[in-house]
């Protein structure tokens, strides 16, 4: 392939930039980064280029062309592998997972009776809650996020407020000190 001049214009440079070989491409990304060529159509491959090009060289050298162009690229939410969930996809996922906790624990002390015959209740709802963590921590860790953080707070948090709340609520004056 021929060096890269700067005066191409965007359709050369796309078509360098998809060539099907990576050095190609990664020929091409260099010379951008030399070059004063800057157009939106540009940018948004660039981008396409660092998230998701098979070659990691090409994608490396493309947000270094973006970087050096003062564009930030921001992550993608996707459902590809290794691509990890931000925003509001990751709260909601962390928010699932925290009333996910206390609403199942409620509905199995209060309504099915069965996980009694099994073994002990506690120990059939103990054994459930592991269960569902393990499995949500290998799947979506992010809800296995969640439902750890509503454990620490019903089991560690809730009852020290609790304590310290009725403490406070049994003197109405305060502490009595003792003389």
């Amino acid at each position: 392939m021929e060096t890269s001049s700067p005066g191409k214009t965007f359709e050369q440079w796309l078509v360098e930039l998809n060539d099907p070989q990576a050095e190609h491409r990664r020929e091409a990304l260099t010379a951008l980064v030399d070059s004063g060529t800057l157009d939106d159509r540009l940018i948004n491959e660039l981008k396409l280029i660092a998230r998701g090009d098979p070659d990691s060289k090409a994608q490396f050298l493309a947000k270094k062309v973006l970087k050096s162009r003062g564009i930030k690229i921001f992550p993608q939410i996707s459902d590809q592998p290794g691509v990890k969930p931000t925003g509001l996809l990751w709260s909601s996922e962390f928010w699932i997972g925290f009333f996910l906790c206390p609403i199942l624990n409620y509905i199995l002390f209060s309504g099915l009776q069965f996980f009694a015959l099994i073994a002990n209740k506690t120990t059939s709802i103990f054994l459930v809650n592991v269960v569902l963590l393990i499995y949500f921590g290998f799947t979506r860790k992010n809800v296995a996020l969640g439902m750890l953080a509503a454990f620490v707070f019903f089991i560690v948090i809730l009852p020290i407020c609790l304590v310290i709340y009725l403490s406070w609520s049994c003197w109405p004056d305060g502490c009595p000190v003792p003389q």
